[in-house]
Order: structure tokens, then C-alpha cells, then sequence
């Protein structure tokens, strides 16, 4: 902080100046080694005695790679060590001037790990009503308008995608797909890469430079014709853009907040869609409730699936009291006896559950375990969150604070918890409760290497795994057939997360999640724990009435003027004087 100052007292002085600097950086090329046969007069004495004085056994491994590197010409190391010649060998041909290698660059391939059987595509009339909705968008007069397809889990929302892909290549332009996360990239990169081989591109942070730079060069050269990614995606580099789809919209991984630039990947989208005249396709089984409002007042156009494909059932949704289940055992138990019952009746028949723990691990607030009371800021109503180190409740908006209790306010029991359960220790006491249950988890500790994703969603998909175990990151359009139970642990911890949107963030991942469920020929189920099933959004979220919770939560926010009634902006004072960055920010407070 104090060279932060520092550094802005001499840029005031104008003895120093700032400038952004683009970071330095060179193609990096995927290179491979080649090997060709030299002529004999580059061999050195002892190898032209020994390979060219007749057939000697001792060399015969020798002798066959000359024959055939005479047959094919140079080859690469990969080829000649399929054809069972060892890089052993290679290097003393090499060494001996019989053979000599070099670098070749090559263009990376991009694939993934993960692979599933693709189906021709045949459209519902409510898919191809909204393709032919958006069509004449897309064709020689191409428009700029934004499309809201509201489809709920199963509707069939990617198929569509890929019909408007298809009809965008047609016309010799290209296409962005923003995913919210990269968990999603395998899968999504799969269906795509099926009906456009060749034609897709995936760009997200865990490719290396390399691979990156070579990728954005294809885009720009047009070579391919779809770019598949998180939210950077939204700026790669096409000349000829003809249609952006967003899928899970709502998803707040759009938005960079930690790192420059900051932005919001819809927002870009949306503006790029406007300078290009293109459409753009918000997509989401649980829209955000500003693209709803945006949607409703008329500045979007508004589309909503209402069945699943086929015909399939919704999953049936069942609440669990974690009061009642308190107070039956007498201690705080990770699983209800409920979900337990239902996990071992899946394990049985082998089918396949998944578990989503809504955070990593922390719980930021604290709760009764007696009565599930959580206290909220008397002014803003958020929840307040739980700082050890003061042994206070704070309100991170209004820097309301308050003493931590010892005893509930609301019916005196004195059994409060303080923090919450991990994704790792639900997999030990899994694996206790179903020694011969076979796991997987994923979250940041399991997925920090580049094909990590695809791995254990590869491993799932093939029913090597009875249950999946994760983070938010399992509740975002996966789709496995044999899935038919999903078990909430516990729905309370982002519920009661200090962020307006707290309940709308729930809500969406509880719809999600659950839509994860009986997407095959299965009927599908989601068990829920809970400390406080009388919220309402349970009430909405068990007859999947999205747009009544969205007038129930609209209401709230236009009582409290939160977006999008308003919008909410964060200003940082820094310094390194407590007095004079009071005094500022009071300043700043006043003028605002």
C-alpha cells in the first residue's frame, strides 16, 4: 500500500508515467523428431562395416529399421516406436551418422478424453420453432437481436444450438459458445466436434501458451468455424461472426472480478453481438432475474422449453428436516437417514447418484442446529457473516456489526455450528458407510491438471464410478444416464450466503443439480437437507415454478432497490494513512 502511494505521488509529480504493456510472447510450436537415413558416405568406419557387410544377426534390429526407413522415407519418433523400434537404437544410428534427426512443427490436435455416443438429431416442433424464430437473423440480412431461450433441464437446449450452428456455417460465418465453466468443456467439445469435425476450437485457461497462440491464429485465419470456452472466449478473433450462444447464462463464472480486465463475459457478448448486427442466444433452464426482467419488459425476446425431450419426467423432490434429524441422533450426521436408504437402494440395482456439496468446505456463517435460526443484517437482509477472529457477525454492505451469541436469539439453545462440511470429508464418510461403493470427486484439489475434467467424467460416463462427489461444478449440464438420485448435502450454505442474490444463486443450483437427474430411460429423484425446509424457495423449487419464484424474489429486491431496480457499484479507497482514507472516502460518501 505504502508504494502504492508512493508510486502516485511521483505519477502526480509527473516525474513518472504509466503505460500498459501487451506481455511479450512467440508462437510456441508443438514440434516432433524425424529421422532420415543419411547416405552411407556420412556413416561413420564402424557403421558402414557393420551394416553394410551382409545380413548380421547381431544387427538385425538395426538392418530393419534401415529397410524401413528405405520403404516409408523419414518418419517421426512416434511412428517408429509404434513399428517396435526403441529410442535406444535411434540414438545410436543417430550417433553413428547413419540417421539424422530434426525438429518439425506440427499443429496441435485438439480432442478430449472424453467420448459418448451422439444421436442424429431430430428437432421437437417447440426446437424448431424457435430455430426458425431466429433464422432470419442469421441469414444474408443478418440483425443484431437477443433471444432468451428459458428451456428447462432436459429440453433439449444444446440441439439447438447445433441446428443454429449449422445454419450459421452455411452461410460461411462462425459462431462463439460461451460455457460457464471448464468442467463442461469435454462433454460440450464432444457433441460439437461430432457434427463439426474440424470445425471447433476450445479456448479456456488450462491450454498452454502454446496451444493458445495456434488456436487464435486458426480463428483468425479462418480455419475454424466455432470457438467452445469459459468466458475469455467471447474474444476470439473472428472476421466473420454470425451468432454468439451463452449457455447457462446465469452462471456468475461469466464474470471476472479477480484479475484485469475486469468484465462481464455477457455483457461483452452482448455488445459485440450489437456492433457485429448478429443475434445472440441466452441460454438457461434458470435465467438470471435480470435477463427475465430484460426479457419481460421487451428488450429481449423471450422463448420457453416447457417439456423435456421425449417426454421424460421431471426428478420427484423430497425434503429433509436436518432439525428432525438432529434431534433423532443427537449430533450433526453429514447424510440423513432418508438419503442413506436411497443411496444403498441405487448402489443395489447399479445405477449411479451424485452428491453436491454447494461450497468447498467454509461456512462463513453460523446457524442453530436446534431450530436452523440464522441472523440476518437488520438493514440490508443479508446474511451476516462470521469473523473468528473478532468473534463478530458483520454485514459486508453496510459494515453493520454485532457480537457473536453463545445462546440462539430465537428459542435459546445453546447448539450453534460454526462451519461447514467439505467435499473430501463427505467422500471419507461415503466410503465408510459403502465400502464397496466406488467413488470419484471433483473439485479444485482433484481437477488442477489440464485433462483432470475429462478424466473423471470419462471414468463416470463408463460406469467405473457408482457416485460422483463435487462441487458446484457436477450441477452444470452433465448429462449421464444412469444418474437417477442426486443428494443435496446441504442447501442451507449458500442460502445463507451474505450476497443479495443468495437465493436466486440457490435456486438456480438446486434446479440444476436436479435436472441432472433422470435423463435417461430412469426415473430420477433428488433428496434435499436442509435446516430450514419452510423456506420458500423449496416450496417453488418442488413444483418447478421458476417464474413464480422469480415475482416472489423480484419483490424483495424492488422493496430494497437491488438490481435490477438499480444498479450497485464498489468504490476502494487505499492508502496508507487510516485518517486521510476516511477522510476521503467520507468525501466520496457525501458527494455520491
Amino acid at each position: 500500500t505504502r508504494l502504492l502511494y508512493r508510486v502516485h505521488k511521483l505519477k502526480k509529480l509527473q516525474l513518472i508515467e504509466s503505460r500498459y504493456l501487451p506481455p511479450a510472447s512467440r508462437k510456441v510450436y508443438k514440434t516432433v523428431d524425424r529421422f532420415a537415413l543419411n547416405p552411407p558416405a556420412q556413416w561413420s568406419e564402424k557403421a558402414r562395416e557393420k551394416y553394410l557387410s551382409g545380413d548380421n544377426p547381431r544387427y538385425q534390429n538395426a538392418l530393419l529399421l534401415l529397410a524401413h526407413l528405405r520403404t516409408h522415407g523419414a518418419s517421426d519418433r512416434e511412428s517408429l516406436r509404434s513399428a517396435n523400434f526403441n529410442a535406444a537404437l535411434l540414438k545410436r544410428l543417430s550417433d553413428e551418422g547413419v540417421l539424422s534427426r530434426s525438429e518439425q512443427n506440427v499443429e496441435r490436435q485438439q480432442h478430449t478424453a472424453y467420448a459418448e455416443r451422439q444421436k442424429e438429431i431430430i428437432l421437437t416442433d417447440a426446437q424448431a420453432a424457435f430455430v426458425e424464430m431466429v433464422a432470419p437473423f442469421i441469414g444474408e440480412k443478418p440483425a443484431h437481436q437477443t433471444f432468451l431461450l428459458h428451456g428447462i433441464t432436459g429440453s433439449g437446449k444444446t440441439q439447438i444450438y447445433i441446428e443454429l450452428i449449422q445454419r450459421v456455417l452455411q452461410e460461411n460465418k462462425q459462431a462463439i459458445v460461451l460455457i460457464p465453466e471448464i468442467v463442461l468443456t469435454p462433454q460440450t467439445m464432444a457433441r460439437f466436434y461430432h457434427y463439426f469435425p474440424e470445425q471447433v476450437a476450445v479456448v479456456h485457461s488450462r491450454i498452454s501458451a502454446g496451444e493458445r497462440l495456434e488456436v487464435l491464429q486458426k480463428v483468425r485465419e479462418g480455419k475454424v468455424g466455432v470457438v467452445i470456452g469459459p468466458r475469455s472466449a467471447v474474444f476470439a478473433p473472428f472476421r466473420n461472426l454470425g451468432i454468439i450462444i451463452i449457455d447457462e447464462e446465469h452462471e456468475g463464472s461469466y464474470k471476472q472480478s479477480d484479475a484485469l480486465p475486469r468484465y462481464h463475459a455477457r455483457e461483452v457478448a452482448l455488445y459485440r453481438a450489437y456492433l457485429n448486427k448478429i443475434p445472440v442466444v441466452l441460454g438457461s433452464a434458470t435465467p438470471s432475474l435480470e435477463s427475465l426482467y430484460n426479457a419481460k419488459t421487451g428488450k429481449y425476446t423471450y422463448y420457453h422449453l416447457d417439456s423435456r425431450v421425449s417426454d421424460r419426467n421431471l426428478p420427484r423432490i423430497q425434503l429433509v428436516d436436518f432439525k428432525e434429524e438432529w434431534r433423532k441422533s443427537g449430533e450433526f450426521q453429514m447424510f440423513s437417514e432418508n438419503l442413506l436408504l436411497k443411496l444403498e437402494a441405487r448402489l443395489l440395482v447399479k445405477e449411479q447418484v451424485m452428491l453436491l456439496q454447494n461450497r468447498r468446505g467454509f461456512s462463513p456463517y453460523i446457524q442453530c442446529q436446534e431450530c436452523g435460526y440464522v441472523e440476518h443484517c437488520p438493514n440490508c437482509d443479508i446474511t451476516l457473516t462470521y469473523h473468528a477472529a473478532g468473534r463478530n457477525l458483520r454485514c459486508h454492505y453496510c459494515g453493520y456489526a454485532t457480537p457473536a451469541p453463545d445462546l440462539c436469539p430465537q428459542c435459546k439453545g445453546f447448539h450453534i455450528l460454526y462451519k461447514g462440511v467439505g467435499t473430501q470429508k463427505i467422500e471419507e464418510e461415503a466410503q465408510a458407510r459403502f465400502p464397496h461403493a466406488r467413488l470419484l470427486r471433483m473439485d479444485q484439489d482433484t481437477t488442477r491438471r489440464k485433462d483432470d475434467h475429462s478424466r473423471i467424467l470419462e471414468k463416470f460416463r463408463r460406469y467405473q464410478a457408482d457416485v460422483l462427489i463435487g462441487t458446484k461444478m457436477i450441477a452444470k449440464g452433465l448429462d449421464f444416464e444412469r444418474v437417477t438420485l442426486v443428494g443435496i448435502m446441504n442447501a442451507d450454505q449458500g442460502l445463507q450466503f451474505p450476497d443479495f442474490r443468495a437465493t436466486e444463486k440457490v435456486f438456480q443450483l438446486l434446479v440444476q443439480a436436479a435436472g441432472r437427474a433422470g435423463r435417461g430411460g430412469y426415473s430420477g429423484e433428488v433428496v434435499i437437507q436442509t435446516f430450514d425446509p419452510q423456506h420458500y424457495i423449496f416450496k417453488f423449487l418442488n413444483s418447478h415454478d421458476y417464474n413464480r419464484f422469480y415475482e416472489r424474489e423480484m419483490e424483495t429486491r424492488k422493496g430494497l432497490n437491488y438490481p435490477p431496480f438499480s444498479r450497485l457499484c464498489l468504490v476502494r479507497v487505499i492508502g496508507d494513512a487510516e485518517d486521510r482514507v476516511y477522510h476521503y472516502a467520507q468525501e466520496i460518501a457525501k458527494y455520491l
